[in-house]
């Protein structure tokens, strides 16, 4: 069973972990100290006894200029208090607009907390500009993604489910129709992606693939989480992404779709988009009926008119 739950609350709790939102930051913090791979720029690589993993919201010209990423990282921990070892993730998506899947098989569990960014897509292969200790770092619309589990993988096995995200990603990007900036192409994320994978410590396995019960869980709950961050992210539902709440979707300047990467997704560029008040869907009062009566009206509305040519 998949349990999709949206970014409506501020702080919730699961079996494994509690999370909420501190101004600019997701806080994700361990009910048990656990075993973290990813490649995030504060406490990347294998870490075990991880306390809490943050994902935190970085202007395009952040104050002071010239900060190292991992620094800014380590004030943000400072800042918020918190104990023991972090794992630390940048972006320039709005953090506050995560979306968290819940997947279960008996007693398997398995979670995905993602946001997503469309600013900065690009497809594997393409030239690239950053050299290292050179060129001017880039962060702007990262996909950051945190899996989390309630059993114990091998190393290896971690690994395989970082392959598993990153599969779920890819998918995603083909199916919203996603083109890299660079080329044109069909993207595959975007530059400065960034995975967490959280393991707990019950059981131990060896196997995490995509014929394994843990990876369909993990696959399932990625491809539910990145799915409605991309909607979430793009302004085409929720409209807070870019203040567009009651106006029509014409309203969105090109310079706002260029910053934000909405002219890469098929959807915009057929002018299939309209934009709602999220707050009609975002929080479970009456309201709510009201909202899906719009999206019904819209989904109904895009079925039978016809598209605007590219």
């Amino acid at each position: 069973m998949t349990d999709f739950l949206l970014n409506g609350a501020r702080q919730g709790k699961t079996e494994a972990f509690e999370y909420r939102m501190c101004g600019e930051t997701f806080v994700l913090s361990f009910k048990r100290p656990a075993l973290v791979v990813s490649w995030a720029i504060l406490n990347g690589g294998f870490r075990p006894q991880i306390a809490h993993i943050i994902n935190h919201h970085i202007e395009a010209n952040p104050s002071p200029p010239g900060m190292p990423p991992a620094k800014t990282l380590r004030q943000v921990v400072s800042r918020l208090g918190l104990k023991g070892t972090v794992v630390g993730m940048l972006t320039r998506a709005d953090v506050s607009h995560f979306a968290l899947a819940r997947a279960c098989d008996r007693d398997l569990l398995a979670y995905a907390i993602t946001t997503a960014g469309c600013g900065n897509l690009a497809c594997v292969g393409e030239p690239g500009n950053y050299i290292e200790r050179e060129t001017q770092a880039i962060c702007v619309g990262t996909i950051n993604m945190i899996v989390v589990t309630n059993y114990r993988f091998v190393h290896e096995a971690m690994l395989e489910a970082i392959e598993v995200v990153t599969e779920a990603k890819v998918k995603a990007m083909y199916e919203f129709g996603l083109r890299s900036k660079a080329n044109g192409e069909s993207a595959t994320g975007t530059g400065t992606d960034c995975v967490g994978v959280a393991v707990g410590s019950d059981r131990r396995y060896h196997l995490c693939g995509k014929h394994t019960k843990r990876g369909e869980l993990i696959g399932r709950v990625s491809l539910e989480s990145i799915r409605t961050a991309q909607v979430l992210s793009a302004g085409g539902i929720l409209s807070s992404v870019l203040g567009l709440a009651g106006k029509p979707w014409t309203h969105s300047s090109p310079q706002d779709q260029a910053t934000s990467g909405l002219e890469m997704i098929e959807a915009v560029r057929k002018d299939r988009v309209s934009v709602i008040d999220d707050r009609l869907i975002v929080h479970p009062r009456p309201r709510v009926v009201e909202g899906l009566e719009q999206i019904s009206g819209l989904i109904n509305r895009f079925a039978t008119e016809p598209a605007r040519a590219e």
